[in-house]
């Protein structure tokens, strides 16, 4: 039998052709093609596959409106989780980095080997779902991602001051709590934390935060603000519910006096229609509130200017700035307040003797000396209470009593005619057919 050999390997020649119809030859060849995928793949294993490089570049990148820093930027980069991490390209001493306007699902590992000092790190407008957050951090600015869950690495993240997920589809409400207690800035307006609490926040969600300054729950979808334990934020100044449906029954102000230090309330846009304030203690409550915004809810106008004065009478400062407001509603001092006379007009026309009457019924006619004694403010809880259910009772007491005058004055006016016509009938005998009887009356 005469062989060749080639690269290494011994093949058969031609002359061997006759074996390879007997079995032993078939064997003989697949052992053959066996050598040579292997040998196949392992020159692909040895031929060098070049990751995706991204190069970053040095901007003066506005983080936060009016504030802006050197950052290393990256910008467009797309990478999937299992696939080649990417080569970032900058200079490693960097300790600001901001990715933008790309598709990830998570951070790749490469990123974090690159910038081993990395403190403030911005991810805006990306696909990223898992957010990493490692010891050295500082500042972690992730508005505006897809992002469901944190990856803490490294400790209990006590390094990490300020964390924003504004806008994400975030829950994870425990990894918080327990694991970042060094926050001082905590924003998670927009996100779904309170889907899982029946639409409830507690404060002693952050109970373990004694540093935290601000917090910012805007557009939670939050109906409830619950102390259910009793904690108390002692540091926090500023505390953001803007935009959340809170239901009044059972909502007190004195809530809030869980928070000492508590400087700037905002309530803007919660479709309140009643608020609840101890007006005796209002400054004992909160020490230190010197702002409360209050637009974009639905107060009746009374209670909207007596707790105006009442919060300025206090040193508090109640922000407005509408220019317009809807019809039904006026604006006063900047706030746009439901108003509390609704003019409604009903007119009833009937005939009467060959004449035409109408009768207007409006509220405006409500006595205002009566109307006064029924919007007399309670001192100690509600100021100014004349809902618009309240309202509507009025309007149809009104309506019922003038309906019944006119039925009372159509059935008289009606026997009055029916008498006239009977006693001046030329006929000697009248009869009135009232089913199913027949009454005879004599002329």
């Amino acid at each position: 039998m005469r062989e060749k050999r080639f690269a290494g390997k011994t093949l058969a020649t031609p002359t061997l052709k006759k074996r390879l119809h007997q079995p032993q030859g078939m064997i003989y060849l697949v052992q053959q093609c066996n050598h040579y995928v292997i040998y196949v793949l392992f020159l692909i294993r040895l031929t060098p596959i070049n990751a995706q490089s991204w190069i970053g570049a040095l901007e003066n990148y506005e983080y936060v409106p009016n504030e802006s820093a050197q950052f290393y930027v990256f910008r467009n980069i797309t990478w999937r989780k299992g696939t080649l991490e990417p080569a970032f390209i900058g200079d490693p001493t960097k300790t600001m980095v901001a990715l933008l306007d790309s598709t990830l699902d998570s951070l790749p590992a490469s990123l974090f080997e690159k910038f081993p000092q990395l403190q403030w790190l911005v991810v805006r407008n990306t696909t990223l779902e898992v957010l990493p957050i490692m010891s050295h951090m500082e500042r972690v600015y992730a508005e505006g991602n897809r992002i469901k869950t944190l990856l803490i690495k490294g400790g209990l993240g006590e390094r990490l001051k300020q964390l924003h997920l504004r806008n994400n589809p975030f829950c994870d409400i425990h990894a918080i709590w327990v694991r970042l207690t060094g926050l001082e800035v905590l924003d998670l307006s927009g996100t779904d934390i309170a889907e899982k609490f029946e639409n409830m926040i507690d404060i002693r969600w952050f109970s373990r935060m004694p540093k935290l300054i601000v917090l910012r729950l805007a557009n939670v979808d939050a109906y409830y603000f619950e102390n259910v334990d009793e904690k108390t934020l002692p540091n926090v100044k500023l505390l953001d519910l803007a935009g959340n449906p809170i239901t009044p029954v059972n909502f007190q102000l004195e809530v809030f006096r869980a928070l000492p230090a508590l400087e700037e309330l905002d309530l803007r846009n919660a479709i309140m229609t009643d608020l609840s304030v101890s007006v005796a203690a209002t400054r004992s409550n909160f020490p230190s509130l010197q702002r409360i915004y209050l637009d974009g809810n639905d107060f009746n106008c009374d209670l909207m200017k007596a707790l105006l004065t009442h919060l300025k009478a206090n040193g508090i400062e109640v922000p407005g700035n509408a220019a317009t407001c809807s019809l039904g509603y006026e604006n006063y001092e900047g706030l746009c307040c439901r108003s509390t006379i609704l003019i409604v007009e009903v007119e009833i026309t009937t005939v009467l003797s060959r004449k035409e009457t109408t009768l207007t019924l409006g509220a405006t006619d409500i006595d205002a000396g009566m109307y006064q004694s029924l919007v007399q403010p309670d001192v100690e809880h509600n100021i100014g209470v004349l809902s618009s259910e309240e309202s509507v009772i009025v309007l149809a007491y009104i309506f019922v009593v003038a309906f019944s005058v006119v039925v009372v004055v159509c059935v008289c006016a009606s026997h009055m005619i029916l008498t006239k016509r009977l006693f001046h009938s030329p006929y000697k005998m009248v009869s009135i057919s009232i089913r199913p009887m027949r009454y005879f009356l004599p002329t």
